[in-house]
């Protein structure tokens, strides 16, 4: 497979998307060629190395940089990072850790786990054939037996093939996952929706229509997708953060 910089000949292409310059960046981490702790080229190199625009290889540069795979510093430069954060902050994101963290009891329970494809735009991001069929797990998520959330996932069989329906109806993908798969970045998304699917109105008890609060994740190793999921969260959800 040739790389982004073998295939642009010199010749600038403005229509190079940044997803894809993301992708030759987490390449040349993975394979060792920029090793941890060290600088890499300047936006302006890469950018005339790869024949694309500054302003695509700063938007793939500052998103891998708010993933913490890079450190971005003005004067500076950018650095792959020593070590991967990402399993400390994601647990901040494991539903039992947000819940047990408010004393309240932890509830998981599993709705429902199948083959089935991805939806269009989530499949797009996860760089996957719209035919493509991933194991899709629908799970509930209780406070004190109250409603807390309900989860749609995506959990990609050929990157984590060790993750089954037996795995998933003892303990949550996501809690799963930070202790066994090496996620290098994730991608999150808020949005208000409404309870348009079954399961998610049933779930929550509101009724059909409602509005709802939704969080979408997608998480990676490496250029690999290993995970998307959707959550939802009643309307009056609360999220809060430590800087």
């Amino acid at each position: 497979m040739h790389s982004l910089a073998s295939t642009s000949q010199g010749k600038r292409r403005y229509n190079l998307t940044w997803e894809s310059v993301q992708e030759e960046v987490l390449s040349r981490i993975s394979s060792g060629q920029w090793r941890h702790g060290e600088l890499i080229p300047t936006e302006s190199e890469l950018a005339k190395e790869l024949g694309c625009a500054r302003a695509t290889v700063n938007r793939a540069l500052s998103n891998l940089a708010q993933s913490g795979l890079l450190d971005r510093r003005r004067k500076v430069g950018t650095r792959v990072v020593q070590h991967n954060p990402l399993p400390g902050r994601l647990m901040r994101h494991v539903l039992r850790h947000q819940i047990e963290g408010e004393g309240k009891q932890y509830t998981y329970l599993v709705d429902q786990v199948s083959m089935a494809p991805v939806p269009g735009d989530l499949a797009k991001t996860m760089m996957l054939n719209p035919d493509d069929e991933l194991l899709r797990c629908n799970a509930i998520f209780l406070a004190d037996g109250q409603p807390y959330c309900c989860e749609e996932r995506w959990i990609s069989p050929e990157v984590v093939p060790e993750l089954d329906e037996s795995t998933l109806r003892r303990i949550s993908a996501a809690e799963w996952m930070v202790s066994n798969v090496p996620i290098s970045h994730a991608n999150f998304a808020f949005s208000s929706t409404g309870a348009e699917a079954d399961f998610v109105a049933r779930t929550l008890q509101v009724s059909p229509g409602d509005p709802v609060l939704m969080v979408e994740r997608v998480a990676w190793k490496n250029t690999l997708a290993v995970t998307a999921a959707r959550q939802y969260f009643p309307s009056h959800h609360r999220f809060s953060a430590q800087l």
